[in-house]
């Protein structure tokens, strides 16, 4: 009997002992390569159409789009504070 006792601990020992190791593999295996930075890109969109961009958005979780909209929403409130071109603003070369 008393050698089922210590046969138990041993047991436990030597399966903890190798799902310690197998968990020290893994982590050493699962370093992801590094990503490189995302391309931004520059919209120029109507008031209209960006109401209609920002509606839809609203249809998906917020959790997923509320910091695209917030973004979307600092640049036209960025946009806003400058004056409005005129007429006789000459045109930006392309």
């Amino acid at each position: 009997m008393k050698k089922e006792v210590l046969l138990i601990p041993a047991t436990v020992m030597i399966v903890s002992s190798y799902l310690i190791f197998r968990a020290i593999v893994l982590s050493a295996q699962a370093q992801p390569a590094p990503q490189p930075p995302e391309r931004s890109y520059t919209l120029n969109v109507t008031g209209s159409e960006a109401n209609v961009i920002g509606n839809a958005l609203s249809a998906l979780p917020y959790r997923d789009v509320a910091p695209i909209l917030n973004k979307l929403q600092a640049q036209i409130k960025e946009q806003d504070a400058k004056p409005a071109p005129t007429a006789s603003d000459p045109p930006k070369p392309k």
